[in-house]
């Protein structure tokens, strides 16, 4: 009797390992953090230590915009790792700010980073953090709700100032990721059953300019083929916003949800797969009359640190 095959199992990782020979390096039997020993560095700041290393960071940064194709931008994501210096470096290596509180938009614009160059995402924003945001002149506001629109609409008649804004779309469906953000009721953003009669309501507030959309359906992706599923989803739901506006879309947030690897069993993203994905989504951008001008951005959070930090 013939017996079916079995499937072959992906041998497991030492992440320990990976890290140390891919961004570290070991003299005399002891880890070196960028030629810093460890324990001169504990001898230096004491313990608990935490330190981060700029280089990994930059050299992840560099990796990922040599994938990235022209139109798209990166922005970095705070909720990852809020350190000032960690913000700074981020700006230097000319990325965006993406924050989620009145106290990350505090901390985004005390490290300099351009009021244009932040973008607020979140739910359970409050009228003085929304207020901030106005005031600010942040570059886009993504809205979660048509409370949200209307407590905004408010704030913007009373200083009579203007915001771009994005909706923020829970998707009918989600795939993938190892926390999902998409495809049941959620806080996170605008059901998708609801999404025209809510632009709808939003179209009626004059001081706020509907530029684009946001769909973030998962968190720690490890492979590519669900980022392209997110991805193409979001086209779909971007064309129908823009069909509704009669207008272009100046921008779509495919949000984060680059994963790094915790387990044996897990393995990295592959960069490439993600580089042939990006430029799928690419050509189909620049395919559509009502996005073929249109920014993609892309905003990595724990992607661009975790590997960083020891």
């Amino acid at each position: 009797m013939n017996q079916a095959p079995q499937k072959q199992k992906a041998p497991l990782c030492d992440h320990a390992t990976r890290l140390i020979d891919q961004h570290y390096q070991v003299h005399d039997n002891q880890l070196h953090i960028s030629e810093n020993s460890v324990s001169q560095l504990i001898e230096t700041y004491g313990t608990p230590l935490f330190v981060y290393d700029a280089n990994v960071i930059q050299n992840t940064i560099k990796c990922v915009k040599e994938i990235l194709p022209s139109n798209f931008d990166l922005y970095y994501s705070i909720k990852a790792n809020p350190n000032a210096s960690l913000l700074k470096l981020m700006l230097e290596n000319g990325l965006g700010l993406e924050v989620a509180s009145g106290g990350e938009l505090f901390q985004a614009l005390h490290a300099g980073c351009p009021a244009h160059r932040i973008i607020f995402a979140g739910p359970g924003k409050t009228p003085t953090e929304l207020h901030a945001a106005v005031t600010a002149g942040i570059g886009e506001l993504h809205i979660e709700s048509v409370e949200e629109a209307r407590t905004l609409s408010e704030i913007c008649d009373n200083t009579q100032s203007e915001i771009n804004v994005c909706l923020r779309i829970n998707p009918t469906d989600a795939a993938g990721g190892a926390m999902r953000m998409g495809g049941r009721p959620s806080p996170f953003g605008i059901d998708e059953e609801t999404l025209d009669e809510t632009l709808e309501e939003i179209k009626n507030f004059p001081r706020l300019n509907v530029v684009g959309i946001h769909l973030f359906m998962g968190t720690q992706i490890l492979a590519a083929s669900v980022l392209l599923a997110q991805y193409q989803r979001a086209l779909i739901l971007a064309r129908q916003v823009a069909e509704t506006l009669s207008s272009p879309l100046r921008s779509i947030d495919f949000g984060g949800g680059w994963g790094t690897p915790y387990f044996p069993h897990e393995h990295s993203l592959n960069l490439t797969e993600v580089k042939t994905v990006l430029k799928q989504i690419n050509d189909e951008i620049k395919a559509d009359p009502l996005l073929e001008h249109t920014q993609a951005i892309i905003e990595p959070g724990r992607f661009l640190v975790n590997e960083a930090g020891i």
